[in-house]
């Protein structure tokens, strides 16, 4: 896959290829968490350490937790990304299960996917936005968005 990813979540969306647009849709809102996270962990404490990286914090529900602790995300928006990964965890699994096993607690219902797969996008721009939509790379932040230029003829932003 070459782009952007939720676009192409989105394209896979419209496909009805829903458990590969949750699956990217839920590693964005844990890439973006995981980021926001050492984003504030580096501009108070300094670079983190590998091993600390790999067996603590990239755990979805260990980011929510800390996030909320720190402050960097409100309880109303922690409850938000619990929800949906709750919501993601029931979808994705009654997809597979109906696939081999057709009894009627297995079903999707369409509301419910359209309902979860826009929770998720919001979520996505939320927790991006709240990083600066910058890239911690555990060193320096990166942007990874094009910030807007002042327009040359009026002196505003496009």
């Amino acid at each position: 896959m070459k782009g952007d990813i939720v676009e192409y979540a989105r394209s896979l969306f419209e496909q009805r290829e829903y458990f590969g647009a949750f699956a990217r849709i839920h590693a964005l809102i844990e890439f973006w968490m995981q980021d926001l996270y050492e984003l504030d962990y580096l501009e108070k404490r300094g670079p983190i350490q590998l091993h600390e990286r790999l067996t603590k914090l990239y755990r979805y529900g260990t980011l929510v937790r800390d996030l909320e602790k720190s402050g960097l995300l409100t309880a109303e928006e922690a409850t938000r990304i619990r929800e949906f990964g709750w919501l993601r965890d029931r979808i994705m699994h009654r997809l597979v299960k109906y696939s081999y096993q057709t009894y009627p607690w297995h079903v999707v219902k369409k509301e419910e996917v359209l309902r979860g797969f826009e929770q998720g996008l919001a979520l996505v721009e939320l927790i991006s936005a709240k990083a600066g939509h910058q890239f911690s790379m555990t060193i320096f932040p990166v942007p990874i968005r094009k910030s807007p230029q002042p327009n040359s003829d009026k002196g505003q932003l496009p």
